[in-house]
């Protein structure tokens, strides 16, 4: 099992340039714009070792770094030094950079804009002032854990359209999924369907049987379709199921993080 869990995961931290501080729409659902909230969600951050990755304009090679403080009182946080050495050279050249990180299983990002550093400590720490938003995409009462595109497989038994679907787990949560559709022809869904009958193939052959309630339909990047929803009617014995699979997972990624942490 703990080799298969290592499978599932997408490490995809600086992989969003689009989706990580780019756009300009404050009312976009997927940022997070109340200091308070900003605040709460980076003190989380930095009270556990939470390995970050660390990118510049202009530069494709990512970095690392992790939170040491936050100073709520002077509206600043405090950063480790910069993993491997060079990302130093590019922080003072830049003075702004793309943190990203994963809390709880999501994904989040935000720029910061250094405004200081150590002069006698080894080694550097740098002061940043807190973000003005935060690219927080969690909007379940669960967290979302991101699954390689084709580790978990889903289907349904019932047809909609005469067409049974077929596809791939892309996100996971207690409560529900998002699923990349790999059925040659795709039906038309809509928010609000049910879809009866569906399956999700957990490892060790722990079969999920239940029906999905979609929140939304949409197209991805590579031009397939994209459902996610909610569970229904999934019975109690699948649900102890599905959160103990999920827990293992919180597990192996707090596992990785401190691995990482170590080999610094």
């Amino acid at each position: 099992m703990l080799d298969t869990l290592r499978q599932l995961f997408v490490q995809h931290e600086a992989k969003h340039p689009k989706e990580i501080g780019i756009s300009n729409n404050d009312d976009n659902p997927n940022f997070v714009t109340d200091p308070d909230q900003i605040i709460k969600l980076i003190n989380a951050i930095a009270a556990s070792p939470h390995l970050c990755t660390v990118t510049f304009s202009g530069s494709k090679k990512p970095f690392t770094t992790s939170i040491i403080e936050l100073q709520t009182d002077k509206n600043h946080l405090v950063l480790d030094e910069i993993r491997p050495i060079k990302g130093n050279e590019l922080l003072h050249k830049k003075r702004v950079l793309k943190l990203s990180t994963f809390l709880n299983g999501v994904h989040l990002a935000f720029l910061l804009r250094i405004i200081g550093h150590s002069n006698n400590s080894t080694p550097f720490h740098y002061t940043a002032s807190l973000p003005q938003r935060i690219y927080y995409p969690q909007r379940r009462t669960a967290p979302r854990i991101f699954i390689r595109s084709t580790a978990l497989k889903f289907r349904t038994t019932s047809c909609l359209g005469g067409t049974s679907l077929l596809g791939s787990v892309f996100d996971l949560s207690r409560n529900g999924a998002c699923i990349n559709i790999t059925s040659p022809r795709e039906p038309a869904i809509a928010r609000g369907d049910v879809i009866k009958d569906c399956y999700i193939e957990l490892p060790d052959e722990l079969n999920l049987h239940f029906d999905l309630s979609i929140r939304f339909s949409k197209t991805n990047r590579n031009n397939k379709a994209q459902i996610g929803g909610y569970f229904v009617n999934l019975p109690p014995q699948n649900q102890k199921k599905l959160d103990s699979f999920i827990a293992k997972l919180e597990r192996e990624i707090i596992r990785n993080q401190r691995n990482l942490i170590r080999k610094l």
